[in-house]
């Protein structure tokens, strides 16, 4: 079967730099399809989060949920961010990049725009990273093209490392290690430390009222599905105090509708996913629309709320303090009616 063909030859660049390149289009396929293999076999080692494990004077060790150890040096000074997210957290703790990912034109920071650009991030290309010799690669862990991807960077003598991001206690932690890498100063380590100040502050702000119990749906083209505690809307609203429906687990599951009923959160969130009518249609059909819908607390007392996908849809990054206010404001109508 003839496969698409990014990886398949090496462009004159790599060649006039006397690279050492060992990427072809088969290698990549097979290391992708190993990584999807171990993704579903292995699974994840049961870790909640990341860790810094060990700190010296030259280097940061960090270990990922699935047990990988990455031992990185401090202030690389090439660095490639493959995964758009990451991109605010590390300017943010005072790194700089020579490329990131393909981003639409609207989310491409101002400080990135004469960057180079390396592909979307679920096909990043080897070669392009690979000619343009980077120290230090950022990946995202949990994802099989970057696992496969990191393990081609390895054979060409290329670091990389895996990061867990999928709530807001990875956001902490790879803050955390981004200043340490890149030995942020005084006035770097007080901006990062004020983001998650504010997020402390207001956490503790509602510990006062009563925490209400809540779903969190996501829904797409495929249907609907609720997050599990360690998903990252879900994951807000637990800290905030309140009470997920959805339990424990990192997943989002498919819910029925009986299921909800019986459930019967206080307040329900919604998050979409794709064009704006197609999602409309299948809010109508799936939810809304159905006559129970009518029947649920939330819907009754007006405590459904559709969250703005800038901020919901993917981890908000520097920008959580304001998604957690939000949050608040919908949790606790008492916190909203004090302006806090």
């Amino acid at each position: 079967m003839a496969v698409a063909q990014p990886y398949s030859r090496i462009p004159p660049a790599v060649k006039k730099h006397g690279l050492a390149v060992r990427v072809t289009q088969e290698t990549f396929m097979k290391e992708l399809f190993l990584a999807v293999i171990a993704a579903v076999i292995v699974g994840g080692t049961g870790l909640s989060a990341g860790e810094i494990t060990a700190e010296d004077a030259v280097s940061v060790t960090y270990r990922n949920r699935d047990g990988v150890e990455s031992v990185l040096t401090k202030e690389p000074e090439r660095v490639i961010i493959g995964f758009g997210s990451f991109i605010d957290l590390w300017y943010a703790s005072g790194g700089e990049a020579v490329a990131i990912p393909k981003l639409s034109e609207d989310k491409v920071p101002d400080y990135c725009r004469n960057l180079h650009q390396i592909g979307h991030f679920s096909t990043l290309n080897p070669e392009t990273i690979i000619m343009l010799k980077p120290d230090l690669v950022l990946l995202r862990s949990g994802f099989a093209p970057h696992a496969a991807l990191g393990k081609l960077l390895a054979q060409n003598g290329i670091r990389s490392v895996w990061c867990d991001y999928n709530n807001y206690d990875d956001f902490v932690t790879l803050l955390d290690l981004f200043c340490r890498l890149n030995n942020a100063d005084a006035a770097e380590r007080s901006a990062a430390s004020g983001i998650t100040e504010k997020v402390n502050q207001l956490i503790a702000g509602v510990k006062e009222y009563s925490h209400p119990s809540f779903a969190v749906i996501f829904v797409s083209s495929n249907g609907f599905f609720v997050e599990e505690n360690e998903i990252n809307t879900a994951k807000m609203l637990t800290l905030l105090g309140g009470k997920n429906i959805a339990g424990e687990g990192r997943r989002r599951v498919i819910l029925s509708m009986e299921q909800l009923l019986l459930s019967d959160p206080d307040v329900i969130f919604l998050i979409t996913m794709g064009e704006g009518e197609e999602i409309q249609k299948k809010l109508s059909e799936s939810l809304t629309g159905n006559p129970a819908w009518g029947y649920l607390s939330a819907a009754r007392n007006n405590r459904v709320h559709i969250l703005p996908n800038e901020l919901f849809l993917y981890l908000a990054g520097t920008r959580f303090p304001e998604a957690f206010n939000i949050l608040a404001g919908y949790l606790y109508p008492e916190y909203k009616a004090v302006g806090k």
